[in-house]
Order: structure tokens, then sequence, then C-alpha cells
């Protein structure tokens, strides 16, 4: 970073004191909320993972200064939470595009269901299935 110099008529005002007075206050509540909802989802997912749970809050403020010493300001806040991790499920594309649960191309085995016996357990005394050989 370069020398910072400060005007020799008036020192730096505060900060803060600027943020408070973007869009008539509105615009500190806003980035006071996403903060507060950033770190309520890190929270909530680092008890859910039992890990530690990263993330960011950037604050951008734009400028407009004009010739006759008028400025806009504009803000934007962006915030980045851990990505939940989501489960895959392998499907198929038929000829016509559109995703099936079974293999198309997969011949089908007639299969059928097998019957049972049941014995007992001589420590327990529990009757378990057993396969029919």
């Amino acid at each position: 970073m370069g020398t910072i110099k400060q005007s020799e008529e008036e020192g730096a005002r505060s900060f803060c004191r600027t943020l408070e007075q973007i869009d008539d206050g509105q615009g500190v509540i806003d980035m006071s909320v996403e903060l507060q909802v950033l770190l309520t989802n890190l929270l909530k997912h680092a008890r859910n993972t039992n890990q530690d749970a990263k993330g960011s809050y950037t604050l951008k403020l734009q400028f407009n200064v004009e010739p006759n010493s008028i400025v806009n300001v504009g803000y934007e806040v962006g915030v980045k939470t851990p990505k939940r991790k989501t489960g895959k499920t392998t499907v198929w594309v038929t000829n016509g595009g559109n995703l099936v649960a079974e293999n198309p191309r997969q011949q089908k085995l007639p299969l059928r269901e097998v019957q049972t016996r049941h014995y007992a357990d001589v420590d327990n005394d529990v009757a378990l299935p057993m396969k029919e050989v």
C-alpha cells in the first residue's frame, strides 16, 4: 500500500460514521443482517458436520464523485458459506433423452422370491431365517 497522507486542514473522519450514512442508514442495517446470516449459517454447518466452517464477508463500496463535490456512494455485500455436500445417484439416459433408474441396455433376469425356513438358535432360542438350498 502507498503512503496515506492526511489533509492538513482536517483529519480523517470515522469510517463507521460513513457506513452509517449510506442509503440513509439502510446500508449498515443490510450489512449487519448479512453478517448475522453468514455467522448463523457457519455455526449450523460447523455443528452439523462437527468440523470448522469457513466463510467470507465482502463489502464493496462504489464512489462517484462529481465536479461540484457531490459524492454518490453505493454498496454491495457478498457472502460465501461452505457448500452443502449432496449425494449422487447413477441413472441412464434413454435414446429419447429421458433419465431412468435402470440401464435400458441391460437384459432383465426373471427373478423370483426364495422361500425361507426358520430354525431355533440353541443358545438364545431365537428363530432365525435360513435360506433353502
